[in-house]
C-alpha cells in the first residue's frame, strides 16, 4: 500500500511532474497540478480527493496501492557535450 507521505511527496516535487494514483481495483487518476488534489490530515482524515475532467473523486488511502512519479531525469531534454 502506498503511504500519505508518497502523496504528499509526490504532490510537493519540485519541479511538479504530474504523477498517477493507482487503486487495488486498478483504476488510476492523474494527478496534472498539485492543487487538483486534496490531502487528509492524519489520523482523522483518510480520504484523498482528486479533481480530473471527469469530475471529483473521492478515494479512501487504504485503497492506493502505488504512486507513479515520472523519473524527472529521464523527462528531461539530453543535452549535447
Amino acid at each position: 500500500m502506498a503511504t500519505i507521505e508518497q502523496v504528499r511527496d509526490a504532490m510537493h516535487s519540485q519541479p511538479f511532474q504530474p504523477f498517477t494514483v493507482k487503486l487495488v481495483d486498478g483504476q488510476s487518476y492523474t494527478v496534472r497540478h498539485p492543487d487538483f488534489i486534496s490531502v487528509p490530515t492524519l489520523p482523522r482524515g483518510r480520504n484523498l480527493v482528486i479533481h480530473d475532467n471527469e469530475g471529483m473523486h473521492l478515494i479512501d488511502l487504504n485503497l492506493v496501492v502505488e504512486v507513479q512519479v515520472p523519473d524527472a531525469a529521464a523527462s528531461s531534454p539530453q543535452r549535447d557535450s
